[in-house]
Order: C-alpha cells, then structure tokens, then sequence
C-alpha cells in the first residue's frame, strides 16, 4: 500500500480577551460571499519558534506583538488544497492565550491574511 504525501504544517494561533471577555478575531470574505472569522496567528517557519511565528504572524495581521502565555489548545487536522497540484496538508495547530499591549484598538496589519477584511473584538 503506498503513503499518501502530504504537507505537514505547524502553526501558532492567539487567543486574545478584552475585559470584557471578547476574543480578538479576523474577519474574512471569499468571492463566493462565504465569510469566517479566525484567530490571529499563522503558520511557523522552518527553524522558527511557535512564539516567534506567533508575533511574527500578529505583526502582519493584527498590527501588533502579542505576550503568549498558556497553551489553550492543540488541534490536529488535515486541510486539502482547491489546486490539485498542491499536496494536501496535515495541520497541527497551537493556540495560546496572549495578552495584547494596553490600550490595543483593533487594526488590519501592514500584511493581513489573504481574504482578511477586518480585525473585531467578538
């Protein structure tokens, strides 16, 4: 039987509260008019910490470091490509809760995601 190939990625996600309890999330349309909200954060470069890729990742998206602290959760999955030519990934995320520095307003990024629209307390 032969392995399936496949990608595997890691990334580091921000769970970030207010005090008001809110999360911080990205907020993203598709052409379809789907929308979806993530966590700030994204996938961690070879040789890269989970931390660094974290703050690296909340710079372009959200505008600012973020201070991670506790590991909140550890999900696994497998994401396919809509490009047949890509391999399909097997993902393992981390997500961290993080403080945000004070006084933090919501902001896109100097490079947001792909399809992010807009940065909101949720």
């Amino acid at each position: 039987m032969e392995k399936e190939q496949f990608e595997l990625r890691n990334s580091a996600k921000a769970v970030c509260r207010n005090e008001k309890g809110d999360i911080l999330v990205l907020r993203k349309e598709y052409e379809n008019g789907r929308q979806c909200f993530t966590l700030p954060g994204g996938s961690q470069e070879p040789g890269e910490s989970l931390a660094g890729a974290l703050n690296r990742e909340c710079n372009e998206e959200i505008g600012t470091d973020v201070f991670p602290g506790s590991l909140r959760y550890v999900c696994e999955f497998r994401k396919v490509s809509a490009k047949p030519e890509k391999l399909p990934r097997h993902k393992v995320e981390f997500g961290f809760e993080c403080r945000l520095p004070e006084n933090y307003l919501p902001i896109m990024g100097h490079k947001p995601d792909s399809h992010q629209v807009e940065v909101l307390w949720m």
